[in-house]
């Protein structure tokens, strides 16, 4: 199993296949991040065809229990996250 990509090895992954310098290469990565981002926080979805969507899930508060102490009960806060659906050719490529 593959350990997986951090962002310094996406840039410069990138940045080989483009033929861009690796700064210039981060500008754009960043960019792009910081627009989806910024969009799904705003309350739109972000779609890329084929590849998936981008939004923003509301999860409402409830009652937990907290497993350290015996039965004692927790409010979990309400919160908002961002999901992402893949896309019809992410999953097929899975």
């Amino acid at each position: 199993m593959s350990e997986g990509i951090n962002k310094t090895e996406l840039i410069a992954a990138i940045a080989e296949e483009v033929g861009l310098p690796k700064t210039t290469t981060g500008k754009i990565v960043d960019a792009i991040f910081d627009k989806i981002q910024n969009a799904v926080l705003a309350g739109s979805k972000v779609s890329l065809r084929g590849f998936g969507v981008f939004e923003l899930r509301q999860r409402e508060a409830f009652e937990g229990r907290n497993p350290k102490v015996a039965g004692s009960v927790v409010q979990v806060p309400a919160k908002k996250k961002i999901v992402f659906h893949p896309g019809k050719a992410s999953k097929a490529a899975a």
